[in-house]
């Protein structure tokens, strides 16, 4: 194996064929030329204006319910607040007492 290896012999040759060619230039201008638009500043309001997202009232809902969203996600569906090590039965018996809170809050308070 080692006699099928041959290295190239350093500085005979072309040394040039090592080094990489230089980078393109740069263009001349760096942007895109893009037309202007007149009617852009009438879109935007006019967007503004008829787009639901804009509306008071869909603002209100949206942020009714991220709230309501929020709310939900703080709840705990099992009961993780350990402060010992307890047997299945009072495992089983605390997990009900707690599952029972939150459906009571879903099904009423949440409601």
């Amino acid at each position: 194996l080692r006699h099928s290896i041959v290295r190239p012999p350093l500085g005979l040759g072309n040394d040039t064929d090592f080094i990489p060619a230089p980078p393109p230039p740069p263009p001349e201008i760096g942007v895109i030329a893009a037309a202007k638009l007149p009617e852009y500043p009438h879109a935007v309001a006019s967007f503004a204006a008829v787009s639901s997202a804009a509306m008071p009232e869909v603002c209100r809902a949206v942020f009714a319910a991220r709230h309501e969203c929020l709310q939900l996600a703080r709840l705990s569906l099992f009961d993780v607040e350990t402060p010992r090590t307890r047997t299945l039965i009072e495992y089983e018996s605390a997990q009900a007492s707690h599952l029972k809170k939150v459906m009571g809050f879903i099904t009423g308070t949440w409601q």
